[in-house]
């Protein structure tokens, strides 16, 4: 087994547009000794074969076939189980990163012998003019770029978390530790003694992943800064582009998500000690699929459109049996109920908005908050 530093792993499924921009800003990284782990999971188009033309004799690419479409998370998981390096990151196969990325979390890995590191920042991309994000998003020359804070009270510098597992979950709980993958780095040995891995979850596997780690982790170290670009989708989330099927995904991950939290978490001390605790984070992870697809789907589509092609009915029968009626009955009757939300993810996805933050970038360019744009179109 080659010694690398850093295994960057990015599951591939339907990015041939993006794939190329991807990979080589990993491998452009400023840390040198790192690979990428190129997982396809069954892709219907392009991706692989560009893969496979380009980075075939690559010895610093790994490229790697799933049997079957499992998801990216069973691909995640089958980069950890064939990677090389001693740390291994995560990116998704649309976006990119900045050069200097993974050295920074690399050398806040090295100076505290983290088991994860964890960036408080994301770094969006617009188009300096026009609606569409150029292809590679690190050409400085057409784009606009900026940090915007993930994590609540972000660390100032490189801070070692103290092992205050009441602290912990109290960070957690108030988003002080954001939860997506693609911000950390985690030591790979790490990961293999404590059999961490993603759940058979269609949607929020990365909180439950992430939450093991931070209960786990004897070394978690904050790295402030944001080096992840992401590209944000200029495809407005009308009404249309809504389906039961997609709402179909939240629903069944929060109940996959019931099975997999329990397991997952009781295996931490912390836990097993404060059983109270695990309703927290439970309910933590159901109220997130909650009011970022299910509510948001019921606002858009309307009962009647959500009941259409009878895809939650027939799940609810699958799961309920002889009692699907009532509990079918108990979901409808909890969100004619719930007030209204704000769609975060349209707001984000609304060209008007990155026009507004266009016409006032260098405004958000001092201060890193897009507070006030937010409340302006949130209403």
């Amino acid at each position: 087994m080659n010694n690398f530093d850093v295994s960057v792993i990015v599951p591939v499924y339907g990015v041939e547009k993006y794939i190329k921009v991807c990979v080589d800003s990993i491998l452009n990284q400023t840390l040198s000794n790192l690979e990428v782990v190129l997982v396809n999971d069954c892709t219907p188009d392009n991706s692989m074969k560009i893969c496979e033309e380009l980075y075939g004799n690559n010895e610093r690419v790994q490229l790697i076939n799933q049997p079957r479409n499992m998801g990216a998370g069973e691909a995640r998981n089958r980069g950890i189980q064939e990677a090389r390096g001693k740390y291994i990151g995560f990116v998704d196969s649309d976006d990119q990163v900045q050069p200097e990325m993974f050295e920074k979390m690399f050398s806040a890995a090295s100076k505290f012998n983290a088991d994860v590191v964890h960036n408080t920042g994301l770094n969006p991309i617009i188009p300096a003019k026009g609606e569409y994000i150029p292809v590679d998003m690190t050409d400085k020359d057409s784009v606009l770029s900026f940090v915007v804070h993930l994590d609540f009270q972000p660390a100032q510098e490189v801070t070692l978390i103290n092992d205050d597992m009441d602290e912990r979950l109290d960070g957690w709980l108030k988003h002080k530790y954001h939860w997506a993958v693609w911000n950390q780095l985690y030591k790979r040995e790490f990961l293999l003694a404590h059999n961490i891995k993603f759940g058979e979850m269609k949607l929020a596997e990365d909180l439950i992943f992430s939450l093991e780690c931070l209960f786990n982790a004897k070394n978690y170290v904050v790295n402030p800064g944001g080096w992840y670009i992401y590209r944000p989708s200029f495809t407005s989330l009308s009404r249309s582009t809504r389906s039961p099927k997609g709402t179909l995904k939240a629903v069944s991950s929060q109940l996959n998500g019931l099975n997999l939290m329990k397991s997952s978490v009781m295996k931490i001390a912390y836990f097993r000690d404060n059983p109270e605790k695990f309703w927290l984070v439970l309910a933590h992870m159901m109220k997130s699929l909650e009011d970022g697809f299910i509510r948001i789907d019921y606002q858009n589509m309307g009962e009647d459109g959500m009941r259409a092609d009878n895809v939650i009915h027939d799940f609810f029968v699958q799961e309920f049996g002889d009692k699907a009626e009532y509990v079918e009955f108990l979901f409808y009757e909890l969100h004619r109920n719930y007030p209204a939300i704000v769609d975060g993810l349209s707001i984000t996805s609304d060209p008007k908005v990155w026009e507004t933050v266009r016409k006032n970038y260098p405004k958000y360019l001092q201060t890193h908050d897009f507070k006030d744009l937010w409340e302006g179109f949130a209403g």
